[in-house]
């Protein structure tokens, strides 16, 4: 049996990156995934094939 939570859920965010070309696309997504490597936190990536090739380039071994 199920005990009710009196806190509320906090709601799910997913804010969306808008973007023109592969130099937009770093100077959105690198900063963010290295402040996350940066503070010791996991980091998951899931983009498509051409952006991770962008981003495995631009993030080298980090």
């Amino acid at each position: 049996m199920s005990t009710p939570v009196d806190t509320p859920a906090e709601p799910f965010v997913h804010p969306a990156l808008f973007y023109r070309g592969a130099d937009e696309y770093l100077a959105g997504t690198v900063p963010f995934i290295r402040s996350g490597l940066a503070a010791g936190e996991p980091v998951a990536v899931a983009v498509p094939g051409p952006n991770l090739a962008l981003l495995r380039a631009e993030l080298g071994a980090d």
